[in-house]
This record gives structure tokens, sequence and C-alpha cells, in this order.
């Protein structure tokens, strides 16, 4: 009795589901085409829904939190592993590339008494170290450079904010000579008033000069130390690497430099590229300079005024506007900004939809009113061309 109930309900379930297409058939050409016409309306706001949820959960994918894998991929790279020798022994550790013209950074300790040294990356092609450009004993800070002739590395990023305590973190280096070795953890502490970072993240024999990350993928510290029975593990803090370490006076050049003016009241220095490090020292609108050097938003700069007072340091590009720009067609950036928009033209009316994101490189084909004309395709192969705005990257220099 049940079985001839449900077959006569389905019987009439199927026959009112099929009454639909065969009064269709039977009706007006009119009536046709209008219902053909909503249900293509309603699919297009349906393709229209699921692109726009799509986007949405990639943007969410694509936060300040990086997948950790996506983040090691595009940072190993920039991490090599260092040989040095002397004529009875040989040491290794780690370092990091900081500009694209080949400047990294490691631990002095690591090439102390050595008489040669070169770097290996991940696929094992061998730099040879060209020269030492700078380097703090007291500190434990070497900076050098080496030859990476035609071939672009994308430089790290440094940061512009301290981390905080339980922060996630990450370090990537040579421990015992097992290059890129990912290591993870969290800020567990800072001392030396701030000169170290203690983290969890495990630093061994061989990390010496490798770089820690945080959760953004830029660079908070240069790995020291590790004491692995007691997971005690130590970085040098970034914010206290002396930048006039890095960009000595004999590299201010108007050759490789880019003039400017300022465009703010007042433009004030900045000890590091960030904002906590605000120093008293300003410039005043009108006032002119060169760039020496550009990173994470900021410029650093030599000035001299006309008294003959020199003051160096990081002023916010918000601040100033490019007069004359050396940019070059085929030379690399990198994305500084959570966003950066492509336009149609090169002007803030041409806005489009599609962006790059943080830490994303791309090519300098041409260059229009403060704007770069670049093709770029991501890592789904997907094509994309327009204008982005000079101020949303750094030139890789």
């Amino acid at each position: 009795m049940h079985y001839i109930k449900y077959s006569l309900t389905l019987l009439i379930v199927i026959t009112y589901s099929c009454k639909s297409d065969i009064d269709i058939k039977g009706g007006n050409t009119g009536e046709i085409d209008s219902i053909k016409i909503r249900k293509y309306n309603d699919s297009v706001a349906r393709d229209r829904y699921w692109n726009k949820l799509l986007d949405s959960l990639q943007l969410i994918s694509i936060g300040n939190n990086q997948d950790l894998t996506v983040l090691y991929e595009s940072l190993k790279s920039s991490v090599f592993s260092v040989y040095t020798f002397n004529d009875s022994s040989m040491s290794q550790g780690s370092a990091f590339l900081i500009s694209s013209d080949g400047t990294c950074l490691s631990n002095y300790h690591v090439f102390e008494g050595a008489d040669k040294a070169y770097v290996i990356n991940h696929r094992g092609d061998k730099f040879l170290i060209d020269k030492i450009i700078n380097y703090d004993t007291d500190k434990d800070v070497i900076i050098f450079q080496i030859g990476i002739k035609n071939q672009f590395i994308s430089p790290l990023l440094i940061a512009n904010e301290s981390p905080k305590i339980g922060e996630d973190c990450f370090a990537i280096g040579s421990p015992m000579g097992l290059s890129q070795t990912l290591s993870t953890g969290i800020i567990s502490g800072f001392r030396d008033n701030g000169n170290f970072i203690q983290t969890t993240a495990e630093i061994t024999h061989g990390s010496s000069g490798g770089a820690l990350f945080n959760k953004r993928g830029e660079v908070i510290g240069i790995t020291t130390l590790g004491f692995g029975d007691a997971n005690l593990n130590f970085a040098i803090n970034i914010k206290n690497v002396d930048y006039s370490l890095i960009h000595p006076e004999s590299s201010s050049t108007k050759s490789t430099s880019d003039e400017f003016i300022v465009t703010s009241d007042k433009a004030f220095f900045y000890d590091q590229p960030d904002l906590l490090t605000k120093r008293k020292a300003y410039m005043v609108r009108g006032d002119k300079g060169i760039v020496l050097e550009r990173s994470n938003g900021f410029t650093y700069i030599m000035f001299t005024n006309n008294r003959g007072q020199t003051t160096k340091g990081w002023l916010n590009l918000n601040d100033i506007s490019f007069t004359t720009t050396n940019l070059t067609k085929n030379s690399y950036y990198k994305v500084q900004v959570q966003k950066a928009y492509f336009y149609e033209e090169p002007n803030d009316a041409s806005k489009k939809s599609a962006f790059l994101t943080f830490g994303d490189s791309f090519i300098c084909l041409k260059t229009e009113n403060e704007f770069i004309y670049t093709v770029f395709t991501n890592r789904s192969n997907q094509r994309t061309e327009g204008w982005i705005r000079i101020s949303d990257a750094i030139q890789q220099r």
C-alpha cells in the first residue's frame, strides 16, 4: 500500500515538473522569449554572485596573514647559505638579500677571521662576495655585496613595525648546512633593551645570519643564537641595525639617485623607515634633496641646508614628490602597500578593480605622470596589464 502511494505521489510530481516544458512549447513565441531572457538574466546574476564570493574569499586569503607555504616559496630564494674559509678551517652560516644590487645582511661572527667566502642559493647557484660594505663587531652585523650578474632576485622587505610578544614568527636559514630550512614559533620576549628578539623559532649552528620574519613575511631580525635544549633562541632586532652601515655617505651620487621636493609643511626625519622613530629635525615645503634608498614607504636622504648643516635619515614618501625619477625600462618594483590597483590610464580617474598585493614584484615597461605601466601574470596564469602608482611600490635596485 505504501509503495502504491509513493508511486502515485512520484508520478504526480514528475507530471507537474514536466508541465512547464509542455506549456512553454505550446505557448506563444513572445512568452517563450521572455522566459528565456529571464532565465539568462538569472544565470548571469548567479555567476556574478559567485564571482563576487570568490573574490571575497581570495581577498581573505591574501590578507596580512598569508599562507606560510606561499610566503616560504616567495622568500626562500632571498636567503642564502654562507661558506667562509681561512687557511685552516671552513665555517658555515646564513645571509639574506636586502637590495637587488646584491647587498646582503648577516652576522659578523660568520665572517670573522675569513680569507674568502661565497654564498649559495636554493638552486645551488654559487655567488662570490664582491666586497664587504660595512660591519659592526659590537652588534655582530655585517653588510656585504654579492655578484648577482644579470639575475633578478627579489630583496626581502624590512618590517616597519616592531613585533609584539605572542605574535607568530618564522625563520629561514641553513642550520647544519641544511639550506632554506623553515622553523616556526612565536615572539617570546625582548632582551638587552630590545637589541635582541627572543623567539621559540629554532635557531642553531649554521642559522647565524639568517632572517627572522613576522607573519607578513617582513624581516624583523637577524637570527644569531640558540640553545636548543631550553628552546631559547635569539635574533638581532632589525630595528637596531644602524642604517648608516648600509648607506655609507660615499654612496651618495646623483647619477643613481632621485631628486625630490618637499610638498608637506614639515617633512620630519626618522631614524629608521617606520613611524615609531620620528625625530625633531625636519625639512619644509619647497626644500629639495636627493633620495639614496627607498624602503617600506620611506626614503633615506642626506640634506644640507643653506647654513651648511647636513642631516641624514628617513622621510615619509607622503611628504615629498619626485621632480625627476630615474626609472628605466625593465627595472623591477615590489608592492609596498596591501593593494596596488591597476589604472587604465596614468591618472587617478581610471582606476580598475584589479590589483597587486603586498610583496608582488613587477617589471617597469614605461612611465608617465608618476605611474608605471606593467604586464603582470599571476600564479594562475591570469594576465593583467595597466598602470600602477609609483608611490605604491619600492624600486628594487
